[in-house]
């Protein structure tokens, strides 16, 4: 397979990318909310933190958030709906694009900004209070360089006492990534093969198909490679200790500390200022 180093994704994938791939942040946003309300010290309502969707938290009002590698930008609108005030960046023009035309209303009152950047290298002139980063988006960077590139940036936009929250497929999740997938909707139809390359320590994702143009009978062909590279769970934590005081791995379903990180196919790390 072809390498994809920056992963831009085109018009077609990103549309499909919004209407097929949503579920993973249906499941990480709950613990991202539990988390922040711990580590601020924030009380509310028990049922409100069990909801599905977490909306209308009036003391998120004053926080602010940067969602990285925001894509077609789900989860910084469900952070907006939870009261939080959230940036969204991604070096995808297509992906913001497809934001921004779901977000209107959000941007036009100043609560939500979308922008096209590079998380290795952007220059906010701002900070927050958290960081996210999600959907495996870190797995697409090249090198464990390239991912501390993107952690030196974290660290510089990020508040005394701030959370980066980020998930990671492990060596364990793509060293079976190998498989062949199909999904057929109304509107699209695609395909996507899977590799593990051994000898590169990287997964590769291909995914063809065909989008339905909007008020046609016509389809448009699309196909983009995806890139996950395996790093290291105690590579990633050591760098992530020169800058920031504590680091926890997490479980992706219940935001449970795990011992052995590796032992799991994906799993979140949660660092504190």
């Amino acid at each position: 397979m072809k390498d994809n180093p920056t992963n831009l994704y085109g018009d077609i994938f990103s549309k499909i990318f919004n209407l097929y791939w949503t579920d993973f942040i249906d499941i990480i946003h709950p613990g991202i909310i539990k988390c922040f309300l711990d580590h601020k010290q924030i009380t509310v309502d028990e049922v409100i933190t069990k909801r599905e969707y977490i909306d209308n938290i009036g003391e998120f009002e004053k926080y602010n958030v940067l969602d990285l590698f925001c894509g077609t930008g789900r989860l910084s609108r469900k952070l907006l709906n939870s009261g939080f005030n959230v940036t969204g960046i991604d070096l995808s023009e297509s992906m913001i694009s497809v934001a921004k035309q779901l977000s209107n209303d959000q941007i036009t009152n100043n609560k939500l900004k979308l922008i096209v950047d590079d998380a290795r290298t952007f220059q906010l002139g701002l900070t927050f209070d958290m960081i996210v980063a999600t959907f495996d988006s870190l797995n697409h960077l090249n090198s464990i360089e390239e991912l501390e590139m993107v952690f030196d940036q974290v660290s510089d936009h990020i508040n005394s006492n701030g959370l980066f929250i980020f998930d990671l497929n492990t060596a364990r999740g793509l060293k079976y990534w190998d498989f062949i997938d199909v999904e057929d909707y109304d509107d699209a139809t695609f395909f996507q093969y899977g590799k593990y390359v051994a000898k590169e320590k990287r997964a590769y994702t291909r995914v063809t198909g065909f989008l339905r143009k909007e008020g046609s009978e016509l389809y448009e062909k699309f196909s983009e490679v995806m890139t996950n590279t395996i790093f290291p769970i105690a590579d990633v934590i050591h760098l992530l200790e020169k800058k920031w005081s504590k680091v926890i791995c997490v479980d992706l379903g219940k935001f449970e500390p795990v011992d052995d990180p590796e032992k799991l196919d994906r799993i979140v790390l949660i660092a504190h200022k």
